[in-house]
């Protein structure tokens, strides 16, 4: 079985040409169906000599554990049986202040009250616990990139006719990607 993309058009609406986007095309996934842990199971299973319900609550056992241990800022690596890794999980932290948004919130806040100082440089105190932007990023090992990469195959299909419904997880990330040229501008992606 193949695996199967679109070709899809990107046409910048004005704002967007004029932070440089211009026109391009973009491959985009077209996934069939969504492999949940019970099929999983099965089909390891088939190939072990344990029980469906086992190879399960292993499954959800490890996906506690491992939010358990992401939590506690720990990172969570997956190996193959040979010591190399399968999949690293770990916390990820994204958080800025800028000297222009410094000076901007001081410029404002003396304004209201002229007691307050107008500073035109950020200092570490002045990024907040609250500003920063926490996920959960997934990397993937180069043993099961490199299988995938030799052993994958591809056809193109139109767009949309991948019939796994969509997933919607509680606050996706957007990585704003620019492969091959264009962007996907309603892309999610996690991690």
């Amino acid at each position: 079985m193949a695996n199967k993309y679109s070709a899809n058009e990107f046409k910048p609406n004005a704002a967007q040409i004029a932070n440089g986007q211009g026109h391009s095309w973009y491959a985009k996934e077209e996934i069939d169906q969504i492999v949940k842990n019970q099929q999983i199971a099965e089909r390891l299973a088939a190939r072990t000599g344990f029980k469906p319900y086992e190879i399960k609550a292993i499954i959800e056992g490890l996906a506690e554990v491992s939010m358990e241990c992401i939590l506690q800022s720990q990172k969570v690596q997956l190996c193959y049986e040979d010591g190399s890794t399968w999949m690293l999980l770990r916390p990820e932290c994204k958080g800025s202040i800028t000297d222009k948004q410094i000076l901007a919130k001081t410029t404002a806040a003396h304004a209201q009250d002229p007691s307050v100082e107008i500073r035109s440089e950020a200092t570490e105190k002045d990024l907040l616990p609250s500003m920063l932007k926490w996920t959960v990023a997934v990397t993937i090992g180069d043993k099961f990139s490199t299988q995938f990469k030799n052993k994958k195959e591809v056809t193109k299909v139109p767009a949309g006719s991948g019939k796994a419904p969509k997933v919607e997880d509680a606050e996706p990330t957007n990585n704003g990607g620019n492969n091959g040229g264009g962007s996907d501008p309603d892309e999610n992606v996690i991690g």
